[in-house]
């Protein structure tokens, strides 16, 4: 059988850097972790590590662009919010003059 795959000095490279690799990732978790402080599980499965992928590019205190109602912020609405206008809210002096009505006087008042 060997003379139907004979095995080249390139293949025989691959085959050390994937064995040097997989050694390399086997010894990391050690190096990160004090087991010391770790709490065991009296379940097997959950005693393993987790990896969490973080994109390239997304830091780890930014958040998620946020939706509106699952749509991208930029989308325009089909039906588009009532905003209070100036007419609706009045002027300034109109709101002056409301509130000096009710002023009450302050020999009354005590």
């Amino acid at each position: 059988m060997t003379h139907l795959d004979p095995r080249t000095s390139q293949c025989e490279l691959e085959v050390q850097r994937i064995i040097y690799l997989q050694n390399l990732a086997n010894q990391l978790p050690d190096a990160f972790i004090d087991t010391k402080k770790v709490t065991k599980s009296h379940i097997p499965t959950a005693n393993t590590l987790t990896w969490i992928d973080v994109l390239v590019g997304q830091l780890t205190n930014e958040s998620k662009i946020r939706l509106k109602c699952d749509r991208p912020v930029g989308s325009k609405d089909v039906t588009p919010w009532n905003r209070r206008t100036q007419e609706k809210l009045g002027t300034l002096d109109e709101a002056i003059k409301t509130t000096d009505q009710f002023k009450i006087d302050k020999s009354i008042a005590l």
